[in-house]
């Protein structure tokens, strides 16, 4: 399981999931069987709007393992790495990712 982010949120959320799967299962058959097995049925706009959520999370981390690098010269040169590396991949999604929800809705 995935704990590092556990957290109260919207089902949605965890969704994404779901392109772990893709080689077997289409996400309406998930989306599907997830509404047989729960009684609960998440909207492509929930969807889409949880991916922009996830996009911005994982700013946040590589903002703080940038500021941890800034404060603690004890830190490994790993966070710079993670910082530096992942957030221009995750700052050039949002557009991206709210026009994908926006057009769902």
């Amino acid at each position: 399981l995935d704990w590092e982010s556990s957290r109260l949120g919207d089902p949605a959320d965890d969704i994404w999931t779901q392109q772990i799967l893709e080689p077997h299962m289409s996400m309406p058959e998930f989306l599907k069987q997830y509404k047989e097995g729960t009684g609960h049925e998440i909207s492509d706009y929930r969807i889409a709007y949880s991916r922009v959520l996830k996009c911005m999370l994982n700013a946040i981390t590589c903002l703080s393992a940038l500021r941890v690098l800034e404060k603690d010269d004890t830190a490994h040169v790993i966070l710079g790495t993670l910082g530096l590396r992942y957030m221009a991949i995750f700052g050039t999604q949002f557009n991206a990712l709210i026009d994908e929800a926006e057009r769902a809705r």
